[in-house]
């Protein structure tokens, strides 16, 4: 049509006009228009579906479910709206928010009763959803309340962090009064020891296959760190036998945790 024409009809009904639109001079095929938020612009009713309901769509108006003002409105058994893109970066149905006030519209809503309100699948590589930015989830996924879980997984963690501080705590050594200890001694089973921190000191013996035995005397160091005894608890197996002894220091570095002297070798 070359040009344009306008069907007049009664003022309780839409206006249906077929004519160029003034602002881009491209031919406009089908144009309503209603100036009335009461009314709609385009309504179709179609064949009445198996649910009994008619197949409807309508544009610019009205929705009879929430009666809010929509763009478009569809029924359907099958799909109320659908949209589809034929290009490998196109979008298929698109909904966006373009309000800047703190009202958290929403650009896409689904709600649904017993159904699933938003679905997402993947038949091949891609991915059924992704979220670009924070997500905020109210309720359950597969059955777990995420929030609950991570809360008292949140409250174990606390626990076990305060349960290994408590156990490694210790009073502060300054190394440059008490430095790593150190061990002297031959074959007559005495040993002197210095750089011990006062107190507590255990003597652990090794034998060549790997056995120990924790010494039993109660060893002390003085207030110098200096340590001296005769090693009485050596077993009754063949040598050579291996001394070392700890004041019992953290040290994070050996698998043990603690603090060692040197070692000091028994022939016999």
């Amino acid at each position: 049509m070359a040009g344009s024409s306008r069907v007049a009809l009664p003022v309780t009904m839409a206006n249906i006009i077929a004519e160029a639109d003034k602002t881009t001079g491209k031919f406009i095929g089908l144009y309503s228009f209603t100036d009335s938020l009461d009314n709609t612009a385009v309504k179709a009713d179609g064949p009445t579906m198996p649910s009994g309901k008619t197949l409807q769509a309508q544009l610019a108006g009205k929705d009879p479910v929430f009666h809010q003002l929509a763009g478009v409105f569809g029924v359907s058994d099958n799909q109320g709206v659908m949209g589809l893109t034929s290009s490998d970066t196109g979008t298929g149905v698109y909904g966006g928010n373009t309000g800047t006030g703190a009202g958290k519209g929403f650009g896409v809503r689904g709600d649904t009763v017993d159904g699933v309100a938003v679905q997402g699948q993947s038949w091949g590589g891609g991915l059924a959803g992704k979220f670009i930015g924070n997500v905020e989830v109210d309720g359950t996924i597969n059955g777990i309340d995420l929030v609950s879980r991570m809360t008292e997984l949140e409250d174990k963690v606390k626990k076990l962090t305060d349960f290994i501080t408590a156990t490694n705590r210790q009073p502060v050594v300054d190394t440059r009064i008490y430095p790593t200890p150190e061990l002297t001694g031959d074959n007559s089973r005495l040993f002197h020891g210095n750089g011990f921190s006062p107190g507590k000191v255990r003597v652990v013996i090794t034998n060549k296959d790997g056995t120990y035995w924790d010494d039993k005397q109660a060893l002390t160091a003085s207030g110098s760190g200096f340590v001296s005894t005769t090693l009485l608890n050596i077993p009754s197996v063949n040598g050579p036998f291996f001394v070392a002894a700890t004041d019992e220091r953290l040290n994070p570095v050996d698998w043990s945790g603690l603090l060692w002297s040197n070692t000091v070798t028994i022939l016999t």
